[in-house]
């Protein structure tokens, strides 16, 4: 079960990434945060995964129930693939 959740419906803009910055700067080495999106947003999520990514935190994405989709983020997931640096 998640310690956190952040709902970052219905958009992800430049306040909902601060957000997002201010829980990873709380997250201890056992905790979770579980970010919410809106299922049609799951290709948005790239500012997310480099600051995930940046701060050497891993992921687990998730699909949700009808309209939502997930990334569960800790210290205990397995680190992915960083983002395309061709990008």
């Amino acid at each position: 079960m998640p310690d956190r959740v952040l709902d970052l419906r219905p958009r992800i803009d430049e306040e909902k990434l601060r957000l997002v910055e201010d829980e990873l700067d709380g997250l201890g080495p056992e905790d979770t945060l579980t970010l919410v999106f809106e299922r049609e947003d799951s290709h948005e999520t790239e500012p997310i995964v480099k600051l995930l990514h940046e701060r050497g935190l891993g992921w687990q994405p998730k699909g949700g129930h009808r309209d939502t989709y997930a990334i569960h983020v800790g210290r205990k997931f397995t680190l992915p693939r960083g983002p395309d640096e061709d990008r």
